[in-house]
């Protein structure tokens, strides 16, 4: 078996924004890592595949958003160690041009 890695956004209208292909995998992903802000999302990715975590542990162990996104990325490079099929749902977009801009 190898690891394998998607990153879906949820959107800015919590569920209506979630796509079908988003939510397929959701649901066939071995673990599924979310960090989104809204509790009827959480719930949702939460009834859809029971190996879900939610990053928010993490995200606020840290007083500066860039440890918190580093600490995010290597838990999820953790997560793709084990050899799992993994989906990761952020709230948006921002995670990912932190380092960027």
């Amino acid at each position: 078996m190898s690891a394998s890695l998607v990153v879906v956004g949820s959107g800015i209208k919590s569920i209506s924004h979630l796509t079908m292909e988003a939510r397929a995998y959701i649901e066939q992903s071995e673990k599924v890592l979310y960090l989104v802000n809204e509790p009827a999302m959480k719930s949702s990715i939460q009834s859809v595949n029971v190996n879900t975590e939610s990053l928010d542990p993490i995200y606020t162990s840290y007083q500066l958003r860039e440890q918190s996104y580093s600490a995010i990325t290597e838990y999820i490079l953790n997560t793709l160690r084990q050899d799992k099929h993994v989906c990761v749902v952020y709230m948006g977009i921002h995670l990912f041009l932190q380092n960027q801009l």
